[in-house]
């Protein structure tokens, strides 16, 4: 089998090798059928300690910003979703109150609200209604005197012959 060489041709940087630089990493890659020869693992030794924690440091803020945008976004997920579930069982508390305590009228009493016993759930509904879905209803539009600008019989103006 041939043996891979990992090492660039047009290297810019020289790095020292010594005899113990490859040594156990062929070991740890037989299981490939292959071996590395030719590639030096020493420390590069062109780059200072501030440089590379520069670099290291400059690597990372991406990394840690997209970390925190992401844990952001899930608390706020969490958030959204546990106050929808309160409301929903806020909201599923008072429709059974309120169906429990229609439901214990008698049918005379229920009559004078204007109810049937078969409509208390639907009455009960139509009255807990969220405010988005109201919100979602079209209103109709009532124009009130003071909205016109001139009444429509002031007997003030002439009228046309």
């Amino acid at each position: 089998m041939k043996p891979i060489n990992l090492t660039k041709r047009n290297s810019k940087v020289n790095r020292p090798t010594n005899q113990y630089s490859n040594s156990g990493f062929d070991r740890r890659l037989s299981f490939l059928g292959q071996s590395l020869t030719g590639y030096d693992f020493a420390p590069r030794r062109d780059l200072d300690h501030d440089t590379v924690k520069h670099y290291t440091t400059v690597g990372r803020q991406p990394r840690a910003q997209a970390l925190r945008q992401a844990l952001r976004r899930l608390a706020q997920a969490i958030a959204g979703a546990s106050r929808r579930a309160a409301q929903a069982l806020k909201h599923r508390r008072l429709r059974r109150a309120s169906i429990r305590e229609l439901a214990g009228l008698t049918d005379r009493q229920l009559d004078d609200i204007g109810l049937f016993r078969a409509e208390i759930p639907a009455a009960v509904d139509k009255l807990l209604r969220n405010e988005s879905q109201l919100a979602a209803e079209p209103k109709s539009k009532v124009v009130t005197i003071s909205v016109t600008k001139n009444p429509a019989n002031d007997e003030r103006s002439r009228l046309a012959a």
